[in-house]
């Protein structure tokens, strides 16, 4: 590289080894940087950049919804007397085991994910999370005992868990504000088309084809990002400076070397170094612990997790993940694996829907209004479920547990979905921000092993009528913590939230 044009920076003080800073953490770090990035260097040609690199990360989100979606429609052909599994039909405790292991690796690829991402970068971990799932699709494949099936079900969850850490980090690290918003959506929605594709084969596809197909998913993902530069915000944090300004500039599509295009990516780069060193000095200042146990810092973590308990107890990842269970148990003569499709189709058209009406309706209102929604439809689905398990002719009526079903999915996708992640990052203490958050994110994962695993010998013991009612009272719970206590966070400075 020319003399002239070479980055100059004096090497920031490094932090001690010991020191390990979670996924959340450095999130919060790109995002408060990021937003204040120049606009000079983004042109068309870079938002083209940008986005194409962020599809591409995506792909791994493809296939790890691929991996949610496949569940539903195998699950009753693992049930069945033509089961794949040399040991039969799989039993109640053993189809509850197949669901449930899904978290299990969830928590542990969020733990272990985060730490790779912080020690050997972001670009090499988001390789390593391809390696999961391709060996969840061989499994299936090849896998002819339940204990196989549990194996990679937690493999699969370890791509999910990492993916939520790690693509967010990777969008926020290299992404624009102006465009960083769009960008960082695209994973659920990319992620819900992922569960729709595994629906979608299910229908289709022979149990024993799937995975021959979906593995390619993950090969895909490793051929592709195998080939794009570590971040420049991390080579920054290991002081290899001169990588960085390539990455900066293969990220953005901007490889002029023009002295005034030169001095703009410099300058971008110094911007970098010191949100950086700051950020450095700050915790060697920060007594997280006296922090953690004030009264705002503990009230803002119970909010964070009553809105996990909305979001994960009122059922949303176990309709999605046993919907054809459902809609077979429901008492409907419609086909469960035609109406599954229509649901992932919703689930969709919902996230996306999320993206667009957070910023403009806000937190409080969404809340209210999903938890609102999602209580009616249960409500419905639970009485048609009761009335048809009584004998009861609902001929006429069977389009009642797709349509509740259906509303359920939508309005859970624009609030009781999404809103935990959103919340989270603003009410929690700037200085805690990474402790409260990989708390609330845990408890996420908890609570998600908890109600896979629960639900189907509850069903099993008090019927589908039952479970859909104690969902339905989360729900009226969520309405109720919606309005009383939970506050607007929509436009408001961070800082001054931190200061309150």
């Amino acid at each position: 590289m020319n003399k002239s044009h070479e980055v100059k920076f004096v090497p920031t003080r490094k932090t001690s080894d010991n020191h390990v800073s979670s996924g959340d953490h450095l999130l919060h770090m790109c995002i408060e940087y990021i937003s204040r990035r120049s606009s000079k260097i983004i042109g068309d040609l870079s938002i083209f950049s940008l986005s194409k690199s962020c599809y591409k990360a995506n792909i791994i989100a493809l296939s790890h919804g691929s991996a949610i979606g496949w569940l539903s429609p195998a699950l009753p052909i693992l049930q069945s007397k033509n089961s794949p599994l040399e040991t039969g039909a799989a039993t109640l405790s053993e189809s509850s085991w197949i669901g449930s292991s899904f978290s299990i690796g969830s928590i542990l690829g969020n733990c272990i994910f985060a730490l790779m991402a912080y020690y050997i970068g972001r670009k090499k971990t988001m390789c390593c999370l391809a390696f999961p799932n391709l060996i969840f699709w061989l499994f299936v494949m090849f896998g002819n005992r339940v204990y196989h099936l549990y194996i990679g079900r937690i493999l699969a969850g370890m791509t999910g868990g990492g993916m939520y850490v790690c693509i967010p980090l990777f969008v926020a690290e290299i992404a624009h504000s102006s465009i960083r918003g769009s960008l960082g959506s695209l994973m659920m929605v990319i992620c819900c088309t992922g569960i729709l594709l595994g629906y979608t084969a299910g229908a289709f596809i022979s149990y024993q084809i799937i995975p021959y197909v979906f593995i390619a998913l993950p090969i895909i993902f490793l051929a592709t990002f195998i080939f794009f530069p570590e971040t420049p915000q991390f080579l920054l944090i290991k002081n290899d400076f001169l990588s960085a300004e390539k990455s900066l500039r293969f990220y953005v599509n901007n490889q002029s070397t023009s002295k005034q295009n030169s001095a703009l990516i410099q300058s971008e780069l110094e911007n970098i170094q010191n949100f950086i060193t700051k950020e450095r000095e700050e915790k060697l200042t920060r007594n997280i612990f006296n922090i953690l146990f004030t009264a705002a810092a503990i009230k803002a973590i119970v909010i964070g997790l009553c809105l996990t308990v909305v979001s994960l107890c009122s059922g949303c990842f176990v309709m999605i993940s046993y919907a054809a269970t459902i809609f077979r148990d429901s008492g409907s003569d419609l086909d469960p694996n035609s109406c599954t499709m229509i649901v992932g189709v919703i689930q969709v058209l919902g996230v996306y829907t999320s993206s667009i009406l957070v910023d403009r309706i806000g937190r409080k209102i969404l809340l209210i209004a999903s938890a609102s929604g999602a209580s009616l439809s249960l409500a419905a689905l639970g009485t048609f479920s009761y009335l048809s398990t009584h004998d009861i002719d609902l001929t006429r009526f069977n389009w009642i547990p797709l349509l509740a079903f259906s509303v359920y999915v939508f309005v859970t996708s624009i609030g009781i979905v999404p809103l935990p992640f959103i919340v989270l990052a603003e009410i929690i203490p700037h200085k805690i921000r990474d402790v409260g958050t990989t708390i609330c994110m845990t408890s996420i994962s908890a609570f998600a092993f908890i109600t896979m695993k629960t639900f189907p010998p509850l069903v099993s013991t008090l019927g589908l009528y039952s479970v859909m009612y104690m969902y339905c009272g989360v729900c009226v719970f969520g309405v109720i913590f919606g309005v009383f206590i939970l506050t607007e966070t929509k436009g408001k400075n961070l800082n001054k939230l931190d200061e309150n």
